[in-house]
């Protein structure tokens, strides 16, 4: 059976593909945690970025930290996440 991080990796990775959008999309699993990379290997808007980013979105449990340090979590039972989802467009496309 697939972790939570890799089904959560496979509907992002089939959104992408419906937008007609080439991308790495990797899951990784480690002790506290998981995590999505999503790399974006075509030259494409940054409001297809946004896109893609807002997207992911509910796909991760980890929103981040408050001023006194401590995690807001929102775990859902209807949809699989990974702890953090980082989207960024692959570097050489900048070369």
């Amino acid at each position: 059976m697939k972790t939570e991080s890799a089904q959560a990796s496979a509907i992002i990775r089939k959104f992408i593909k419906s937008l007609g959008v080439k991308a790495s999309v990797r899951s990784d699993n480690f002790a506290g945690g998981s995590s999505i990379d999503v790399v974006i290997k075509d030259d494409v808007p940054e409001e297809t970025v946004k896109a893609i980013q807002e997207f992911c979105e509910p796909y991760k449990y980890d929103k981040g930290g408050r001023i006194d340090d401590s995690r807001i979590y929102e775990f859902r039972d209807d949809i699989p996440q990974a702890g953090f989802i980082f989207v960024r467009k692959d570097w050489k496309l900048n070369q």
